[in-house]
């Protein structure tokens, strides 16, 4: 009974490790987001992002950049366009590394 149920169980386990949500990813709430974040609506699709970050707090595979002296957000990384989303640039304007986001434009 128990190898029959196997892959079944395999599935299930890869179909839902698949739906984890990252920083950067699209979103229509907050809470398809990861953890922590919320769903930033005024970008395209959505952005899931993590607010008043710092150095350290920031979930692998984001960065905090920082905007102003009280406004500061954990984005996607990366160090090409090709590392984000479609619809997406890897922006090098502000903060101490690229990030992902629409081109021309800030959160």
């Amino acid at each position: 009974m128990i190898a029959r149920l196997f892959p079944l169980l395999t599935a299930t386990v890869v179909a839902l490790s698949g739906c984890v949500s990252s920083v950067g990813d699209a979103c229509k709430t907050s809470g398809e987001c990861p953890s922590a974040a919320v769903c930033d609506n005024t970008a395209p699709d959505g952005y899931c992002l993590v607010e008043d970050c710092d150095r350290s707090s920031c979930p692998d595979g984001s960065v905090c950049i920082p905007f102003d002296d009280q406004t500061s957000y954990c984005m996607a990384y990366c160090e090409i366009d090709r590392n984000c989303r479609k619809g997406y640039v890897c922006r090098h304007d502000v903060g101490p590394a690229g990030y992902c986001y629409v081109a021309g434009t800030t959160s």
